[in-house]
């Protein structure tokens, strides 16, 4: 758990008033939901959540270098400081991802959004009726097939990746750094855990994966779990996969938001 849930949370759905950015291709940056958790005893949490959607034709994931660079009320408040430890108040320090929660971005790469998490440690003045935002955004772009025919490519890398452990799969899966990208492998069967072959659903995080497959292995039967698409026969300590994930590109801009807050007082 990131977090524990305090007794009292205010929501209100809300969009972006103004987005300022500086990039000739640029992406289109919305703040869909706000939540404000005030703390119902002097022991509860207190933080500011927002969801941001962000369109762009192409885009597949959000790149490490992004992160929010400010957060402010129209109270010169900072929702980004706060005068408690964060590691002792939500077990974690959001500033290291950027304030963005990156294990629970969504993305949808037909429909060209991801849906990006933000946690601050403060939540915005009592007083207050606007937020302020800035942030750098680093965007992950697919290359477009048009694209990929110029360059005579199949608009694929292929990234080997070994010493994989499958002997013990948590309920999550087991997260792989393929090439920068994070895989994870979840086992569906995990009601029959030592059932020959392992079979896996594999996916990217934020992107397509076009494939995956165990080296070293003689006759890979098909899998027979319909969702599967990773067959691992015998020795599951040390495995080396294979994984064929998009060619990328990505684009780099500054985005400032300004907002109301969107509640009931």
């Amino acid at each position: 758990m990131w977090y524990s849930i305090p007794r009292v949370v205010f929501t209100g759905s809300l969009l972006a008033v103004t987005v300022t950015v500086a990039q000739a291709q640029t992406a289109d940056v919305q703040v869909e939901k706000l939540t404000i958790t005030h703390p119902a005893t002097d022991t509860d949490q207190q933080h500011t959540m927002l969801d941001l959607w962000i369109s762009l034709p192409g885009i597949a994931s959000l790149g490490d270098d992004s992160r929010v660079v400010s957060l402010e009320d129209d109270q010169g408040n900072d929702l980004l400081e706060t005068e408690v430890s964060p590691e002792a108040q939500f077990g974690f320090d959001p500033a290291e991802n950027g304030y963005l929660m990156r294990h629970q971005i969504t993305s949808n790469l037909e429909e060209k959004w991801l849906r990006v998490p933000v946690f601050a440690p403060d939540v915005p003045d009592r007083e207050a009726t606007s937020l302020s935002m800035e942030l750098e955004l680093e965007l992950e772009l697919e290359l477009e097939l048009e694209l990929e025919l110029a360059l005579a490519g199949d608009g694929a890398r292929h990234v080997t990746v070994d010493n994989i452990d499958f002997t013990d799969i948590p309920g999550w899966g087991v997260d792989i750094d393929a090439g920068g990208h994070t895989v994870t492998c979840r086992d569906d069967r995990r009601e029959r855990p030592d059932d020959e072959p392992l079979e896996l659903f594999c996916f990217m995080r934020e992107g397509s994966l076009l494939g995956i497959t165990a080296l070293g292995q003689d006759d890979t039967p098909e899998p027979s779990h319909a969702e599967s698409n990773l067959v691992v026969v015998g020795d599951r300590q040390d495995v080396t996969l294979e994984m064929e994930i998009p060619e990328s590109s990505s684009v780099q801009q500054v985005t400032q938001l300004e907002f109301g807050l969107g509640l009931d007082r």
